[in-house]
């Protein structure tokens, strides 16, 4: 198996190439976006999951630690095999992509889990609908022509 710094392809090979629970796994996910980018054909898309560096229980936790007096952060998790090297906010792709020759054609926060007492969810889920804090952030990119 090749990993995706290792991997070549010809130039616009591809209509589509997708990264799903990867990208937050790799030291430079920069130039792994950059590689797929020049494998995509013009118009194509990359499809993106990732952790979302808003997550709102990340917030939660981070702000019980703090009244703890605890120097703690759940941001990046798990804490466990395979680690989580990066978050991502969709401003991150909106910046990258000003560098990069691609546009955001679709994104959306997925809320999945909270990881709180499930009696928390009734309140918490709607909240991370309606403040884009979901766990998760779904980003479509677009090769410009």
């Amino acid at each position: 198996m090749v990993s995706v710094e290792e991997a070549e392809y010809a130039e616009n090979m591809f209509d589509f190439v997708t990264f799903g629970a990867v990208l937050e796994h790799l030291y430079d996910p920069s130039e792994s976006i950059r590689a797929a980018l020049k494998w995509t054909r013009p118009g194509g898309l990359i499809h993106i999951e990732v952790p979302s560096a808003g997550w709102l229980t990340n917030k939660i936790a981070n702000m019980v630690y703090s009244l703890q007096g605890l120097d703690y952060v759940a941001n990046i998790s798990p804490m466990h095999s395979p680690f989580h090297l990066y978050e991502f906010t969709r401003q991150s792709f909106a910046r990258h992509a000003e560098l990069n020759e691609y546009d955001i054609a679709f994104s959306e926060f997925q809320v999945a889990s909270t990881f709180l007492p499930k009696i928390l969810d009734p309140v918490v889920k709607p909240i991370m609908l309606a403040t884009n804090t979901g766990m998760q952030l779904e980003i479509w990119l677009r090769k410009r022509a």
